[in-house]
């Protein structure tokens, strides 16, 4: 895994491959997550809030980085 930091408020598209995914090990109380597939072949695992709770697989959206969490930065999921 490559860890790599981005402008804030830098956009790429994706797709859901998998919504409502929940790893082994997630706190049963916490959102389910989902895997996006970018247009720059990467794939992005969504938890805690940073996809979008009605997205299904299949549907495309917009992937933002924001400032914030434990690394300085995530990627947030908003679907068209």
């Amino acid at each position: 895994m490559n860890t790599v930091t981005h402008p804030y408020s830098t956009t790429r598209r994706g797709v859901v491959k998998l919504a409502n995914w929940r790893p082994a090990g997630l706190d049963p109380r916490a959102s389910a997550g989902q895997l996006i597939y970018d247009d720059r072949n990467e794939m992005h695992i969504c938890i805690g809030g940073c996809g979008d709770e009605t997205a299904k697989e299949g549907d495309t959206g917009t992937l933002t980085f924001m400032q914030g969490g434990p690394t300085g930065g995530y990627w947030k999921f908003t679907k068209d």
